[in-house]
């Protein structure tokens, strides 16, 4: 049981704002923290820190529309790279796309390239200047999505876990999307739907 390090008496978590500079700019973070009863002083664990900086960093993603960490996976899957061919294509570090991925924050500079590579006028863009760093097949296999007509993505605000797939491609359907992204906390992307001629073709 969480004790007070000022008394030894007990604690209650409540949750506390604060205005935190981050790059610059200030931002107001709400997270939690403990409060000693008979004190009335504040200390928090180091998993409260943590949750302190990952809301912060949150804010900053929303605000500067950062794609997450979930968003780049999805990203990368859905062009069939590997971590390393993403690095290349975006003139990174060997390992940058994969600390990306891992949560870490890009710089300022980075972060139009990550935006850039999300989107498929983006993509173009970055294959133009940056395709030949990459094996001819793969140059070829990218242009090929690059030139695929935009379809708008569904978000469905309030579902907390993936829907069944019946109903997926449902949505799809009706609203011609190309993926369903979950909200529930952070985003979750869906695979794109396969057309009917992909899915008749043997795995």
């Amino acid at each position: 049981m969480m004790v007070s390090p000022f008394t030894g008496g007990a604690v209650r978590e409540i949750q506390d704002t604060q205005r935190y500079t981050f790059r610059g700019e200030q931002f107001e973070v709400t997270a939690p923290v403990y409060e000693c009863e008979d004190t009335g002083e504040q200390f928090t664990t180091n998993e409260q820190d943590e949750e302190f900086i990952s809301r912060l960093h949150a804010q900053w993603r929303e605000t500067h529309r950062v794609p997450t960490p979930e968003q780049l996976r999805y990203r990368r899957e859905e062009l069939e790279l590997s971590m390393r061919e993403m690095s290349d294509l975006l003139g990174l570090g060997v390992n940058q796309w994969r600390q990306y991925e891992a949560g870490e924050m890009p710089s300022n500079s980075n972060v139009l390239l990550l935006q850039l590579v999300c989107s498929i006028q983006g993509l173009a863009a970055i294959l133009a200047q940056r395709g030949a760093e990459l094996p001819a097949r793969t140059q070829r296999k990218l242009q090929a999505l690059a030139e695929e007509p935009v379809a708008p993505v569904i978000v469905l605000p309030r579902v907390q876990q993936e829907l069944p797939r019946e109903q997926v491609r449902q949505l799809l359907a009706l609203q011609g999307g190309s993926a369903v992204v979950y909200m529930g906390g952070q985003l979750r992307p869906r695979a794109r739907q396969k057309t009917a001629e992909s899915e008749a073709q043997p795995a």
